[in-house]
């Protein structure tokens, strides 16, 4: 076996190679490394602008969108305040008498005389009167009650043409509210004027309405306005 030995100075020596066992693999992972990275930054930006270029559509989905649908939660909130007044507006027409309607019907029943040939009729007083006495001790509620006093006029028979009256009112739709009314009473009397008919009957009518529901508390606008 020989051994040998260079006495050249370093700079002098001749570069020995890595050898190929060793670079070949180190080759490989290199390509390997670079190529993942390659790959990993073409997928991640490509993929990153095409998010970006979606979001940008979003955007500008949104923003043509945007203006209708404050719109229309605006009108929502409209419709929800108009809704809350109508139930409360409504809740006060249950509550209360519709005092307009009913003299508009009562004056239809009155005028509504067939030319005097069914009654003939003029008030006098015509009174609407509270509930009387505290409603939380009566176990029945009643409504307000309606005095009606005046002439019924014939020169035959003034008490038929009275009863006739009575009659009507009862099954006219201004009694729709009233639950009792007092039976014909009256008096005949003789009018001292020169008119015609000269004769009459007097009418003292005693009427007792329903009993309205109260407004229930906490509703309607009320409630509304709470939940603002």
């Amino acid at each position: 076996m020989q051994i040998r030995i260079n006495l050249l100075p370093p700079e002098y020596r001749k570069k020995e190679m890595t050898p190929l066992v060793t670079l070949l693999p180190a080759l490989v992972a290199f390509t390997l490394v670079l190529g993942g990275g390659a790959f990993w930054a073409w997928n991640h930006f490509g993929a990153l602008a095409r998010v970006r270029s979606e979001n940008e559509q979003l955007q500008q989905g949104w923003a043509t969108r945007k203006a209708p649908l404050e719109y229309l939660g605006n009108l929502r909130s409209e419709e929800s305040d108009y809704a809350a007044r109508s139930k409360t507006i409504a809740e006060i027409a249950t509550s209360r008498v519709p005092w307009t309607l009913k003299l508009n019907q009562f004056c239809d029943l009155v005028a509504d005389d067939d030319g005097g040939d069914r009654y003939l009729v003029w008030l006098s007083d015509f009174q609407v009167k509270k509930p009387q006495g505290n409603a939380r001790r009566t176990k029945t509620k009643v409504g307000e009650s309606i005095a009606i006093e005046g002439l019924c006029f014939s020169d035959e028979h003034p008490l038929n043409r009275f009863n006739q009256f009575h009659e009507a009112l009862q099954q006219h739709a201004f009694f729709a509210d009233c639950t009792d009314i007092n039976n014909p009473a009256g008096q005949a009397v003789l009018m001292e004027d020169e008119l015609l008919p000269s004769r009459a009957w007097t009418i003292k009518l005693d009427m007792q309405m329903k009993a309205r529901e109260p407004k229930r508390k906490g509703s309607g606008l009320q409630a509304d306005a709470k939940s603002k």
